[in-house]
């Protein structure tokens, strides 16, 4: 149970959030999204465990609406059902990382390179899967140099490049 002084600081926490709710545009959450029918699931633990296109005794999950979710996106990018594959995130980070993770295992010996205005995600998953990396300068707008990315590729050019340009917003 909770004490008083915690409860309070729950109270000034929410009200700082909700303050500044107010003047928030919505970047990297949808404003104006109406939760209500989803405070139910609140209550309840959950976890989709695994990879959710098989099937899995751990029933206390969503996985049934994150293959939708998957599906919908494989159709907006005409990707064939049979060859696209994901999973639902909890966030832009873990994606980050995942894919980097994924670099790694299908290009063992590459090189990951990202700008210097890329999402931090980046440069912490190159930390936490020790990948060698590069980082390349970025134009004044923060997009990628893709001379320099030319530049630092050819020294390298008999191995792998991972290349990865999630930018921060501006």
């Amino acid at each position: 149970m909770l004490d008083l002084h915690d409860l309070e600081r729950l109270d000034d926490l929410f009200h700082s959030m909700e303050e500044a709710n107010e003047c928030f545009l919505g970047y990297p959450f949808a404003k104006g999204f109406n939760y209500e029918p989803l405070w139910r699931f609140l209550k309840l633990t959950a976890n989709n465990v695994g990879d959710p296109f098989k099937s899995a005794t751990y029933r206390v999950s969503s996985r049934v609406f994150e293959c939708e979710v998957i599906e919908f996106f494989a159709r907006l990018f005409r990707a064939q059902s049979d060859e696209s594959w994901g999973y639902i995130t909890n966030g832009g980070t873990e994606g980050n990382i995942y894919g980097l993770y994924l670099g790694r295992e299908r290009c063992p010996n590459g090189i990951v390179y990202f700008s210097q205005d890329t999402h931090y995600s980046v440069s912490k998953g190159v930390h936490l899967l020790g990948l060698e990396h590069c980082v390349v300068r970025s134009e004044p707008n923060g997009e990628m140099s893709y001379d320099d990315l030319w530049q630092q590729a050819a020294r390298a050019r008999h191995r792998p490049a991972v290349v990865s340009q999630i930018s921060e917003p501006p």
